[in-house]
């Protein structure tokens, strides 16, 4: 639990991945929690998040309630004393938890699993985003696992004096199985509807994600939550902070990704807002070291755009450092410290808004006016009708936006006090009818 009296604001940030499965015979083995701390703090790192629970279902910590990794040696709290030697060093710890993604979980209680509208024991290669292994099944958030998810976040943050959580996996896969078609029928969802089946599974993740927050009272507690998965917008409604994870080597991501992302989420939060790139070319790699440039590229962009810096890291599971890893992580964090006053308290100065079409993502219109305007070094921010609108002295509508009700009140708005309007050719006759 988060003794103090305010949220901690990082400044310089790490995240280490430690997903392991059953069979590693040695996880933790040749941990030794103070030198771990200690060589975080030689690289300036002032948070860092780390593993309570991972996505093979196994806990890491004296859990009284989930599943402790079977190798672990008798008597050793991995997470307890990662918290215990990193706070005694002034790092504050979040505790990640994945939520969505239970390996361990899903063979104990298939009963707790996703089924797929094509009726297969969920796992999430079936919706083509790159993850092929059989070890990764997805959880049912209506299942009795809800609860088992509630407890182990609750215990966690009875136990440990974190900083915050960051939960991962609420992806809001569509499921049939009997606890979802039962909620479905309760509230008159046809289940047999491929679209409906889909927003009820984004309702289910969000609504989860609404009850963790509600358990944790992150604002009252002064904790930073975020939840991988929501949307920016719900996250800011919901915790406390926000996370960019943005890997440009991945063609998920790529070098469109922050650009875009950067300038939107800036202005949902009056928390931080963390931008994690990774030392690696991607999740899962071990073993590469992207160049220092590459890395500092990555957070120098997001710093000029109101982000503090978070890298990435896989912790080996035996507990053995990876020192070439942490000596890049310092020499990165050294020499983006020498610009901190520039940084600091400083709030970007913009007087352009593009207006989105529904949500943010990487459409080619987004792509390409981001790309022009910032070869134009064009300060701008994305917006849609929840944002504040008066700061700009331009707008933009790119292709694709649709002008509703809210949307044609607030440019006739713009265009009265006498700001200018820049839409694509498209408009033309629909920007005569708002003037």
């Amino acid at each position: 639990m988060n003794k103090n009296n305010k949220m901690h604001l990082p400044k310089y940030v790490m995240f280490f991945d430690h997903h392991t499965m059953k069979a590693c015979p040695d996880v933790g083995h040749h941990f030794d929690a103070d030198e771990f701390a200690r060589s975080l703090q030689a690289t300036g790192v002032d948070l860092v998040g780390f593993h309570a629970k991972c996505n093979q279902g196994f806990c890491y910590y004296d859990t009284q309630i989930g599943i402790r990794h079977p190798s672990l040696p008798e008597g050793l709290d991995l997470f307890g004393e990662t918290v215990r030697a990193c706070n005694q060093r002034g790092i504050a710890v979040t505790a990640y938890l994945n939520c969505g993604l239970s390996n361990e979980d899903a063979i104990r209680h298939p009963e707790w699993s996703m089924i797929s509208p094509e009726g297969k024991m969920l796992h999430p290669d079936i919706y083509d985003i790159g993850w092929v292994t059989p070890y990764m099944r997805t959880m049912c958030l209506n299942s009795p696992y809800r609860d088992y998810l509630l407890g182990l976040i609750e215990e966690v943050h009875e136990k440990y004096p974190v900083a915050g959580f960051l939960l991962d996996s609420f992806n809001g896969f569509p499921c049939i199985c009997p606890h979802c078609i039962e909620a479905m029928k309760q509230q008159h969802i046809d289940w047999q509807n491929e679209s409906e089946v889909r927003k009820f599974g984004r309702m289910s993740a969000l609504r989860l994600a609404e009850d963790i927050s509600a358990l944790l009272k992150p604002k009252e507690n002064h904790l930073m939550v975020n939840f991988l998965g929501i949307s920016p917008k719900e996250n800011a409604r919901i915790g406390t902070y926000l996370e960019c994870e943005c890997l440009p080597t991945n063609p998920g991501w790529g070098y469109d990704y922050l650009p875009l992302t950067a300038r939107y989420y800036r202005n949902l939060t009056s928390g931080p807002v963390l931008n994690m790139t990774g030392r690696f070319y991607d999740w899962g790699d071990f073993g590469s070291l992207r160049p220092n440039a590459a890395v500092e590229y990555d957070l120098l962009f997001g710093l000029a755009n109101g982000m503090r810096p978070n890298i990435g890291d896989h912790f080996h599971p035996s507990g053995n450092l990876n020192r070439a890893a942490l000596d890049r992580v310092g020499q990165i964090y050294t020499r983006l410290r020498q610009y901190e006053p520039w940084f600091t308290g400083s709030k970007n100065q913009v007087d352009i808004g593009v207006v989105l079409p529904g949500s943010l993502g990487k459409s080619p219109s987004l792509v390409g006016v981001t790309r022009m305007l910032s070869e134009l070094k064009m300060q701008f921010d994305f917006i849609d009708a929840d944002c504040d609108w008066s700061p700009y002295s331009l707008l933009i509508l790119p292709d694709h936006v649709t002008i509703d009700g809210r949307l044609e009140k607030l440019v006739k708005k713009h265009l009265a006090s006498g700001k200018k309007l820049l839409a694509s050719q498209s408009w033309d006759l629909s920007i005569k009818s708002l003037q």
